[in-house]
C-alpha cells in the first residue's frame, strides 16, 4: 500500500517557486544545456546542438538550438508540457507530461524505423528516485526513467542509471525485454570530466535529407562527478543530483542496439535529466497532486 499523504517535493518545490510566473531556466550541472549533441565532432561547445529547458510554473519548455554543421531531425521544433512532484511509500519522483510538439514545417520524410517518430508525439516522462528508507524530497537522486506514450499509455522503455566498472545507462525496450548496457564515458578525461559522452547514436538528418543517418556523440554536463539540475534563479534549490560515485550495479548483458532500438535510445539520453517512470503505477497518484 502506496502512501499518498506525503508530497514532499510538490511542497518543497511550491515554496520556492511562490510569486514567480516568469520562465525560469534550468541549469543542468552548471550548463544552460540538458544535452548537447556534436554536430562537427569536436566535442561539447556552443556550436552544437544543444537542448535548453525552461520552467514556469508548472509549464516546461524545452527548446533545441540546432547545429549549423550538421543539421539533425531531433534538433527541430520544440517540446512543452507540465511537470509534477511527488512522493510514495518508497520514492520520490517528477512526472513530466509533453503533449506539445512543434516540428520541421519542410521536407517530405520517407519511411522511418520503428520508434524513430518518438520524437514527435506526445510523451509521458517520470523520473524515480526509489529509496532504501522513507523518501526525503528534493533534491531527486534518479535510479530509474520510465517512458510512455501520452495517447495510448503504452510504454516505450525502462531505463536504469547504474554502474557497470562505470557509469551506464541501463535500457529495456520494450520494458522486460532484452537490457542494454550503454557505457557512459567521462569527458575530456576520468580524473576531472566535464561531461558524460555516449559515442556514435544515429541521429535523422532535417530537411531535405529526411531519411538519411548520421552517427554523432551525445553529451550530458556533469559538475563534481554528479548529473545534476537546478533553477537558475534558485541555485541553492537543486532539484536533481545523480552522484556518479554512488550509482548501483547494473543487472543486464551487454547487447547491440538495433536501427530500430537507436531511435529510442537516442530520445531517452535526451530525457535523461528529467525522467523516469513506471506511470502506470503513479497515474492516478500524481494527477490528484497540487501542480507546483
Amino acid at each position: 500500500m502506496r502512501r499518498i499523504g506525503t508530497a514532499i517535493a510538490v511542497l518543497l518545490l511550491s515554496g520556492i517557486l511562490a510569486g514567480k510566473a516568469t520562465a525560469i531556466s534550468v541549469i543542468f550541472s552548471g550548463s544552460t544545456a540538458m544535452v548537447i549533441i556534436d554536430g562537427d565532432g569536436d566535442g561539447p561547445d556552443a556550436t552544437d546542438c544543444r537542448y535548453l529547458v525552461d520552467f514556469t510554473d508548472p509549464l516546461l519548455t524545452i527548446t533545441p538550438v540546432q547545429d549549423a554543421t550538421n543539421p539533425i531531425r531531433a534538433c527541430t521544433g520544440t517540446k512543452s508540457g507540465s511537470l509534477f512532484f511527488g512522493s510514495d511509500s518508497s520514492s520520490d519522483f517528477a512526472v513530466a507530461d509533453l503533449n506539445t510538439t512543434t516540428s520541421e514545417a519542410s521536407g517530405a520524410s520517407p519511411p522511418l524505423p520503428p520508434l524513430a517518430g518518438l520524437l514527435n508525439v506526445p510523451i509521458q516522462i517520470e523520473l524515480i528516485a526509489e529509496s532504501f528508507g522513507p523518501p526525503d524530497g528534493l533534491p531527486l537522486e534518479i535510479n530509474q526513467i520510465d517512458l510512455q506514450s501520452l495517447e495510448t499509455s503504452q510504454e516505450f522503455a525502462t531505463a536504469f542509471v547504474c554502474t557497470a566498472g562505470g557509469p551506464t545507462l541501463q535500457l529495456r525496450m520494450p520494458p522486460g525485454g532484452p537490457a542494454i548496457l550503454l557505457p557512459l564515458t567521462p569527458y575530456p578525461s576520468a580524473q576531472n570530466p566535464t561531461h558524460l559522452r555516449v559515442a556514435s547514436l544515429p541521429f535523422e538528418r532535417a530537411a531535405p535529407n529526411l531519411g538519411s543517418f548520421t552517427f554523432l556523440d551525445v553529451y550530458l554536463p556533469l559538475a563534481n562527478g554528479a548529473d545534476t539540475a537546478a533553477l537558475a534563479s534558485s541555485p541553492e534549490s537543486l532539484l536533481v543530483n545523480v552522484v556518479l560515485s554512488a550509482l548501483r550495479p547494473c543487472a543486464g548483458r551487454m547487447a547491440t542496439p538495433t536501427m530500430t532500438e537507436w531511435g529510442l535510445v537516442t530520445l531517452v539520453l535526451a530525457m535523461l535529466a528529467l525522467g523516469s517512470w513506471r506511470l502506470g503505477r503513479r497515474r492516478r497518484f500524481y494527477e490528484s497532486l497540487p501542480q507546483i
